[in-house]
């Protein structure tokens, strides 16, 4: 099997960008480099079996980064697998405005956790941050820890089992600034999907409802444990923007504004928690 061969079985699958896919799969099971793969497309690979396991595993629709069993995010490497939802590049987004604000010292919660990927990159990027993460899922917990210890954060980001959707700090804990990924996609639109999201969690994706629960809750977590003055950031779906003004109004919440993604969707909320 060639590498053309390969991103041609990949593409009949229905896979987008087949050739790109391809090589990163064969530059990870052959252990050559993608600028060699790409030089010499139409040679032989060579008897791989577990690449070939691979590209009948993506064939099926299997995400790339769970195949792999790592994803770059904010140019760290993290590791995923089906415990947690993959980190996507729109999500960088929110780790951007919350680094642009951030103050010296920051205490951040970062809320629906997941593999870690928003709070460790706050972590990495500022050694005066620390953060206190909270996830419902045992397995995605257990990720998050993993990927801490791997990018030597450890001992500023603490991974603990909550659900935001209730109380999930005490009162004396109090916080700088929050960060969140909830899940936000309405349960009737989950059919829509491409097929890669059902390998994912559904439980990071949907709040089995209309989209909004779970943001509600991570809107009444900002408003309970935020200083005054302190900052929320997040992310919401395309559609969500003026529900979630609406929300943020029926809460000490202020100075809403909504950032658009790369492709022009509005995607992260920023908030500011009112003083008394």
């Amino acid at each position: 099997m060639t590498l053309r061969e390969a991103a041609a079985r990949l593409s009949a699958a229905g896979i987008e960008d087949a050739a790109a896919e391809a090589r990163l799969l064969a530059a990870h099971y052959t252990g050559r480099s993608e600028a060699s793969l790409l030089a010499a497309r139409d040679e032989p690979l060579g008897d791989c079996p577990a690449l070939e396991a691979a590209l009948c595993r993506r064939a099926r629709r299997e995400p790339l980064q769970y195949i792999l069993g790592r994803w770059t995010f904010f140019g760290l490497p993290f590791f995923v697998s089906p415990g947690c939802l993959i980190p996507r590049p729109e999500t960088e987004l929110l780790v951007e405005a919350a680094l642009a604000a951030l103050p010296a010292g920051a205490r951040v919660a970062d809320l629906c956790t997941g593999s870690g990927c928003i709070g460790i990159a706050l972590a990495k990027t500022r050694p005066d941050v620390t953060v206190t993460a909270v996830e419902l899922s045992d397995a995605a917990r257990a990720i998050a820890r993993r990927n801490a210890a791997a990018l030597g954060v450890a001992d500023r980001f603490t991974v603990r089992a909550g659900d935001v959707t209730g109380p999930v700090f005490a009162e004396t804990e109090i916080f700088d600034a929050m960060v969140a990924n909830p899940p936000y996609i309405a349960s009737d639109e989950m059919e829509t999907l491409a097929p890669e999201l059902a390998w994912e969690p559904a439980m990071a994706l949907t709040d089995g409802g209309d989209g909004l629960r779970v943001i509600a809750g991570v809107l009444d977590c900002a408003a309970r444990s935020l200083r005054a003055g302190g900052r929320l950031w997040m992310e919401i779906g395309a559609g969500q923007s003026e529900a979630v003004r609406a929300l943020c109004a029926a809460r000490p919440l202020e100075n809403v504004e909504i950032l658009r993604d790369y492709a022009g969707h509005p995607r992260v909320v920023c908030a500011v928690k009112r003083g008394l």
